[in-house]
């Protein structure tokens, strides 16, 4: 077994089982809500600041940059900054090309 593996084994040896209704569930869900982001840079959402920014608006762009600041944190009247595009929202074609 390499190394990494051997690691990950250990490190695995010593985390016990989460159960349900232990003393521990609040903390650990409160630790999940401060680690895991609210706001994600999505192409739907970078798609949305640029086509704003191309008609003149760049209060779309200044949302986003101060949302990806602190994206663990959710703030009223900015749900529609998280989570995927709605089943509506067209496909974005994304290149990596320069």
């Amino acid at each position: 077994m390499g190394k990494v593996a051997s690691e990950a084994v250990g490190l695995a040896k010593g985390v016990a089982p989460a159960r349900a209704g232990s003393a521990g569930d609040a903390e650990r869900r409160e630790r999940a809500r401060q680690t895991n982001p609210v706001y994600v840079l999505r192409n739907h959402l970078a798609q949305r600041v640029i086509d704003a920014a191309h008609d003149g608006d760049f209060a779309p762009l200044d949302t986003l940059m101060r949302l990806l600041a602190d994206p663990c944190t959710r703030r009223d009247g900015h749900a529609d900054w998280e989570g995927p595009p709605p089943a509506d929202t067209p496909a974005v074609a994304v290149s990596c090309s320069s």
